[in-house]
């Protein structure tokens, strides 16, 4: 078994900014493919109404379940 010392672990595993990552990592790929899949109009008044909920549902719950859907 491997195991990392806490040096390495915390900052990459416990200590993390989430809201950066959901800025950085998530928003533009929620808000590219919500326009693919609605259109520019349309996908345009939905992030303007739903983007940070969108944004924060894959970060926390989209993912993760399809993570976990893979792995099964």
């Amino acid at each position: 078994m491997w195991i990392e010392p806490d040096e390495v672990v915390l900052p990459r595993e416990i200590f993390v900014d989430h809201g950066m990552v959901m800025a950085q990592k998530y928003a533009p790929r929620v808000a590219q493919l919500v326009m693919v899949l609605l259109g520019e109009n349309n996908g345009e008044v939905v992030l303007k109404s739903f983007g940070k909920q969108l944004v924060e549902f894959a970060y926390w719950w989209g993912v993760p379940i399809l993570q976990f859907g893979l792995a099964l």
